[in-house]
């Protein structure tokens, strides 16, 4: 009896891309004693000296930089193919004079509506603590006139709005959500409270709440829009945008595909009017549609709108370098994961080896930006090198991935650590497919016990990763034979995705059926067919639904799961009815042969 063996291998690679609106360019760095990347005071027009001097003082905190990792890594990037955030703790100066923009107007905006509290005393008091920088001060003033106006919803909707706002001014946005929900809900028509609720929302990863906000938001638009093109078509291609990253978040790809579609033709028609400021954009569009195709098994399409993306940066890099060569190396990763999950392995390293050559360029010259990005690529180099089987040189790349990994963590290890488990994981992966098991499973157990360690201060983030470990460690006691062992980590592992899954079904539901069905073959071999039987009954309603929905990307994962029912059932015709099944749905060659083998002893018409 043959059976298959399941990997659930967890790769990471990074990137890192503009996302969400331009900047007013009124804002500039100052460099200390003239040396670029030392030291860099950032100076916005229009806004008071305090003011600047606390925004610059947050700026250089490193605890400001690990409250702006996930800000960035939603307004700074591109829909994504890939699965690893990087983490900093200082801020390149292109982010600085981004984010100091952002902030410039966002500052202006709070100064305009706190002069219209002008006349009530703690009013004037908010507003001179704002001119004078004092956040804290502004904030307990504006919390004392909430409690005042309780009774006025608009002036209540305004001040909680504003309250949210210098909590955000602060990059606290925890704190800033709850305002923001009470502006909304006080006034849902007013279409900035909205959007910044369901921004807000979503970088939280509150997708279910955000996603009605974005669609009302973007009803009013469209109306706006049509009255005045020139001024609202920006803001409604942005909102297409988001809620096509939202809905590609929760596998809603057709809706994601529309939206991002029409982000594009609406970007490409503002940038012909004007190139300069939104052939950006409409590069980012490109990478965002290029990466939906990827993640949906459409490669040529996908090609197509990466290659596009990565001339477009090519150009803009020519012009600045310095700004663009990031976007540049992110689009060249994206082209060689594609490259890698098509098996064209030499356009791949090629690609690869190009962002890497980048990304050690840039951080020579802002090692504390850069060297995670040069840790990722090698990362990403490992895996292809692992995968065409030169094993020495996946090592060699993981060994250096993993030192540079821990190097960082020395500096930020709530940051860092994530990744250190990442490639110890990694590295398990390649020891166990040369046989080297004791190394595997020294490797396996540090990445647990990291994992455990990160769950429990975030169980939402790192619980899918502890479950991963626990399936790929049983499946090295499977492999050595060791079924005890391999049986006790995949039941903890299968415990944890279906508490995963029941919250969160589209996005662990697969994880779910991958672990039954290991399971399910661990027991096979060992001729326990009645739990067999068990584990694929619960398996096998998950592959027909996502199948269903994406054949061409669950045909195999179906054709699996009927073939080892058909295998476990005693009864011939049943059993012959399971193999037809699974080869009518026209599965890969390799798996359309296993089902053929099972079913020897079948009469196919």
């Amino acid at each position: 009896m043959k059976t298959l063996l399941f990997v659930i291998i967890f790769t990471a690679t990074q990137t890192a891309f503009a996302f969400g609106q331009q900047t007013t360019g009124t804002c500039s760095p100052i460099f200390v004693n003239s040396t670029v990347g030392k030291s860099v005071t950032i100076k916005c027009q229009g806004v008071p000296a305090a003011a600047m001097a606390e925004l610059n003082k947050m700026l250089d905190s490193a605890k400001t930089s690990q409250r702006l990792n996930q800000l960035l890594d939603i307004i700074e990037r591109d829909l994504q193919t890939t699965q690893q955030k990087l983490q900093r703790t200082q801020l390149t100066v292109q982010e600085k004079i981004q984010i100091a923009e952002n902030w410039a107007a966002e500052y202006k905006d709070l100064e305009e509506r706190l002069a219209l509290e002008l006349g009530d005393e703690l009013g004037d008091q908010a507003y001179a603590a704002l001119e004078n920088g004092q956040l804290d001060k502004a904030g307990h003033l504006l919390d004392q006139l909430i409690s005042k106006r309780e009774q006025q919803v608009d002036k209540l909707a305004a001040n909680h709005y504003n309250r949210a706002k210098v909590y955000e001014l602060q990059f606290n946005a925890v704190r800033a959500l709850p305002h923001l929900e009470k502006a909304y809900r006080y006034r849902p028509e007013n279409m900035d409270y909205a959007f910044a609720y369901a921004l807000l929302l979503y970088e939280q990863n509150e997708f279910k709440q955000a996603a009605p906000i974005y669609e009302t938001v973007l009803h009013q638009l469209r109306k706006l829009a049509q009255a005045n093109p020139n001024a609202y078509e920006p803001y409604v291609a942005d909102t297409l945008n988001n809620l096509a990253i939202l809905y590609s978040d929760t596998s809603r790809y057709k809706e994601a595909e529309a939206h991002f579609f029409e982000a594009l033709q609406l970007r490409r028609k503002l940038a012909q009017a004007n190139p300069n400021a939104y052939e950006p954009y409409v590069a980012m569009s490109l990478n965002n549609l290029a990466n939906l195709y990827n993640k949906t098994s459409r490669y040529k399409e996908a090609e197509a709108h990466y290659f596009e993306a990565l001339q477009l940066r090519r150009k803009l890099a020519q012009a600045n370098p310095n700004a663009y060569e990031p976007y540049v190396a992110g689009t060249l990763n994206n082209l060689a994961l594609l490259y890698s999950d098509t098996s064209r392995y030499k356009e791949a390293e090629a690609h690869y080896l190009e962002t890497l050559t980048l990304y050690r360029k840039l951080a020579q010259a802002n090692p504390n930006a850069y060297e995670p990005y040069v840790a990722g690529t090698l990362n990403n180099l490992a895996i292809l090198y692992s995968d065409t089987s030169r094993y020495k040189e996946a090592e060699a790349h993981y060994l250096e991935t993993l030192t540079l990994y821990r190097k960082l963590t020395q500096a930020n290890p709530n940051a860092y650590e994530p990744y250190v488990a990442m490639t110890l994981n990694n590295l398990a992966l390649l020891y166990s497919n040369t046989s080297r098991y004791k190394e595997a499973e020294a490797h396996y157990l540090e990445a647990l016990t990291l994992y455990r360690k990160l769950a429990q201060a975030n169980s939402n983030a790192y619980e899918p990763d502890v479950a991963m470990t626990l399936n790929n460690l049983a499946l090295l006691y499977s492999n050595t034979s060791r079924y005890k062992e391999a049986e006790a980590h995949y039941l903890e592992a299968l415990q944890l995705r279906r508490k995963l899954a029941q919250a969160n079904p589209n996005a662990y539901e697969q994880d779910l059926a991958d672990t039954l069905l290991t399971l399910a073959i661990l027991y096979l071999e060992q001729g326990n067919l009645q739990i067999v039987r068990k584990h694929l009954s619960e398996a096998l309603p998950i592959c027909r639904r996502w199948y269903q929905k994406y054949p061409k990307v669950f045909a195999t994962k179906l054709a699996i799961t009927l073939t080892l029912k058909g295998m476990a059932t005693t009864d011939k015709a049943i059993a012959c009815q399971d193999f037809q099944a699974a080869l009518n749905i026209n599965p890969p060659e390799h798996i359309k042969q296993f089902a053929l083998e099972q079913a020897q002893q079948c009469d196919f018409k």
